[in-house]
Order: C-alpha cells, then structure tokens, then sequence
C-alpha cells in the first residue's frame, strides 16, 4: 500500500465504482464549501476527460517525505541532502526545522517587522510543505496560498489543505532543476525503476537520490495533466 496520485479520480470512478463516484462527489461538495469559505471560486471536476484518468504510484508514503526533506535541506544547508533510508526521511532533523518554520509563519502571518518596513517572508516550498500526505486536492489554478478547512473536525477527504497544481508544478520543477533531472526524463521509464530500487553508487544527482527523483517526475506529470484536463490532482 502507498499514496497514489490521480488525475480524472471522478471520470474512473464513473466508469468502474458508481458507489464510489457518489461518494467522491459529495467529497467535492465539501471541497468547494472549503473554498467557498476561504473566498474562492469553486472547483468544477470534470467527469469526462479526453484520455482518460491517469494516476501514478509514489513509492509509498515515504516517497513524499524524502521530497519535502528535498526542499528543506536546499532552503536551509543551501544544498543537496545525502541519501537516507527510505523511512529515515521523515524523521530527518532539517526536514523538522522546515516544518517548523511553516508553522512559525501560519501562527504568526504575513506582518510587518522592524518599524513597519518589511513583510515576513513566507517559507519556500508551501504547497509541497501543507498538505496531507495520504488524501487531498491540487486545483488546477493559481492560489497564492494554501487554503486550509477551517472547519473543526475538519471534513472527510480534504486532508484539511487544498493547493494549486501550478505552484506545485513550478515548486517542483525548482527540485528537478537542482537534481539535474533531464527535460525529457520519462517518469515511467525503466531506469527511474532501478535506481529507486537499487539506487546508484555514483552518478548525477537525480541517480543518486532516486526516491526523490521518483516522486518530483511523478507530481510534474500529474500536475501538468491537471491543467491540460481541469482535473484536480487526487491523493489517494
């Protein structure tokens, strides 16, 4: 078992799980209450996608992790992290730190500092960073920020974040820049396989770090799918 990341979640439940499409359909319903609240426009899910779904594994749930420790160590240590286990990456201390400066930033918001002068600068990396890491949405559309549920229990589904496909695409690409991923890098390639599961002694940097490699291919492919569709990115 793992996340798996879908795009066109709806249009195969239609055509294989009728109960399951009811069920996803009233998940959307809350999605846009979500946004309603947070003074966004709805989400329209298609039901019917030129192509298809497609979806995609993530090598599991620590897939992800080693990803957001990815982008901790670039914006923390200004470099590359060393290759770790693979359920090392969530309990990394830099990755922690990371965490931790987000939510330092939620608690205390965009102010002012010294004298009224400067804004607070909002952490890197905020739509990788706030999100659920088993269920949720990626909207095809600009949202400067992560809308949060507010509501308390949060609403089934959600996974109490909701991000945009575009900054997570342009986050993710900032990664693939600094792993040297090649352009036309198939993510369902063959060799993309073997290195996370056999990973390279030496190489370039996405040989190397081939988990995270992994997953950054995996999240472009399904984010530039979503704006090309309308489709939400789906982590289920």
């Amino acid at each position: 078992m793992g996340l798996n990341i879908f795009v066109g979640y709806l249009n195969e439940l239609i055509e294989y799980d009728e109960e399951g499409a009811s069920s996803h359909r009233q998940i959307l319903d809350d999605l846009n209450l979500v946004l309603a609240e947070a003074g966004e426009a709805p989400h329209h899910e298609p039901e019917d996608i030129q192509g298809g779904s497609h979806s995609w594994e993530s090598f599991g749930y620590s897939g992800l992790h080693h990803v957001r420790r990815l982008a901790a160590w670039l914006t923390i240590n200004r470099c590359l992290p060393p290759r770790c286990d693979y359920e090392e990456a969530a309990d990394d201390a830099v990755l922690a730190q990371f965490y931790q400066d987000h939510e330092e930033f939620l608690k205390r918001g965009p102010k002012k500092g010294l004298f009224g002068l400067f804004q607070r600068k909002k952490p890197p990396y905020s739509h990788l960073m706030l999100h659920s890491d088993a269920e949720g949405f990626y909207l095809p559309r600009v949202l400067a920020d992560v809308v949060f549920d507010q509501q308390s229990p949060q609403r089934d589904g959600i996974g109490g974040m909701v991000g945009s496909a575009q900054e997570l695409l342009a986050e993710c690409r900032e990664l693939a820049q600094a792993l040297s991923i090649p352009a036309n890098l198939d993510p369902e390639c063959e060799e993309v396989y073997e290195n996370a599961e056999t990973p390279p002694s030496d190489g370039e940097p996405w040989q190397c770090l081939p988990v995270e490699t992994f997953v950054v291919t995996r999240l472009m492919a399904a984010c530039e799918r979503s704006m090309g569709t309308g489709a939400a990115v789906v982590f289920s």
